[in-house]
């Protein structure tokens, strides 16, 4: 009688098959069943198509997913490419593929108006407190009408609130801005990297469309945050001074005669340059080459950048990734003088919703920056919910634990040992999303 021994082995191999075939609609909890008595395992199939291409799984195209890759990795975006070979997931408006074989599975996700409809229900329609951050989020997202919908709503019911209002108006200016693509597009504004060679890995999309300094840019910026009391590696052609000699001619800072020229230019270049910002001759400052970041901009770099931005606020959960909000910061080539000079940029020119700059160089422990970086229940401001779309739990860890920390202590002094008072200037940057400035007189003449 061989009929017994043989059905159970047929068994066991179609559940073994069906486990397979089922995984991308299985929790991700969720584990194959064993089988009920010991027996050899079945070959099992090729790894890839059975996760990607199963006969009986509706189409994922165009539907927001969750791809977990075999290391353990994790991405969402919108599915828009699927083979045997390959996906193309569009994560924050950029394409990115992934080889099939790198992949451990894929599931749907919910929308994120799906998301807010399920959390909204949860809330109740005047706490302006509660809401106003999921607001943010699902406009982060994309849903934009959704949330300029849901804001106009909330302001009727809570009239008197400002923050209200003028994440209102806010709201309102994007979806303005949004209409002007050649505002806003990463492809038409300078410093764009779209082509950088250094931007081709997938799991840094969102950072990809942020748009470097231009070298440009970041020789401008250097020349402007340069503090002649402290050592700068200058080169300074000598045709550039005697160009300044002959344009300046006649102002009582310039020497008149051949001979104090000449002696003017045996002096040190940091001299120089004191004497440029002195005329302010901004037209000469492109001309002016600084070797490497000036001492503040580098303690910007080695007290701050490195030391808590690069590693808690421009991460891929918080403004590094998709979810960002208005505050997009640049996570890729880490360390390198584009990304300290564009971060640095940024973080300069940005302004809370009530106007309020990040930095503040008058009382520099009440920085809006630092103080963000703190826990909640000991910050002046309360950084807003970080939001996952998959779980809907709070993603948000402070870099510091206190204002004593040492870290919070040694921001504090870079923001001290900035060039004071601060120059005013313009470089021409276009950032992925708008910082919102402060509004400025057009008509005021900056200090350098």
């Amino acid at each position: 009688m061989q009929t017994l021994p043989v059905l159970l082995a047929m068994s066991l191999a179609i559940t073994a098959i069906s486990v397979v075939a089922a995984r991308d609609d299985a929790p991700a909890t969720a584990t194959p069943p064993a089988p009920a008595t010991p027996a050899p395992a079945p070959t099992p199939p090729a790894p890839i198509a059975p996760e990607l291409t199963p006969p009986t799984e509706p189409s994922l195209i165009g539907r927001r997913v969750l791809v977990v890759m075999r290391d353990a990795r994790e991405f969402r975006g919108t599915l828009t490419e699927r083979s045997a070979t390959h996906i193309t997931l569009e994560i924050a408006g950029i394409p990115a593929r992934f080889n099939a074989a790198d992949i451990d599975r894929i599931r749907a996700q919910q929308s994120p108006a799906e998301r807010f409809a399920e959390i909204r229900a949860t809330i109740k329609s005047d706490d302006a407190g509660s809401l106003l951050p999921l607001i943010q989020w699902v406009i982060d997202q994309g849903e934009l009408d959704l949330g300029i919908g849901e804001l106009e709503a909330l302001s009727q019911r809570v009239p008197d609130n400002q923050a209200v209002a003028i994440a209102l108006t806010r709201a309102r200016q994007l979806r303005e801005l949004r209409a002007t693509p050649a505002n806003i597009s990463p492809a038409t504004t300078p410093g764009t990297t779209a082509a950088d060679p250094d931007a081709t890995d997938a799991p840094e999309a969102f950072s990809q469309a942020i748009p470097l300094l231009t070298p440009e840019q970041q020789a401008l910026l250097k020349v402007f945050e340069a503090d002649l009391s402290r050592p700068l590696n200058l080169v300074i052609p000598t045709d550039v001074m005697l160009d300044l000699f002959e344009r300046y001619a006649g102002n009582p800072l310039v020497p008149a005669t051949k001979e104090a020229r000449d002696a003017f230019l045996r002096r040190p270049q940091s001299q120089w340059l004191d004497l440029i910002f002195r005329l302010k001759a901004r037209e000469v400052y492109p001309k002016v080459q600084i070797n490497g970041l000036p001492e503040p901009l580098r303690d910007f770099r080695d007290r701050v950048h490195s030391a808590f931005v690069l590693n808690s606020c421009a991460t891929n959960v918080c403004h590094g990734g998709r979810d960002a909000g208005r505050l997009a910061l640049m996570n890729r080539r880490r360390n390198s003088e584009a990304a300290v000079l564009t971060n640095f940029h940024i973080l300069e020119n940005f302004r809370l919703a009530d106007g309020r700059p990040l930095i503040d160089y008058d009382n520099p422990e009440a920085s809006p920056l630092l103080q963000l970086a703190l826990p909640r229940n000991v910050s002046q401001f309360r950084h807003p919910v970080v939001i996952r779309s998959a779980s809907g739990q709070d993603l948000f860890k402070p870099a510091f634990n206190a204002t004593t920390d040492r870290g919070f202590q040694d921001a504090v002094a870079w923001i001290r040992s900035m060039y004071m008072p601060r120059p005013k200037y313009d470089l021409g940057y276009v950032p992925l999303r708008p910082l919102v400035p402060a509004p400025t007189d057009p008509t005021s003449q900056p200090e350098r």
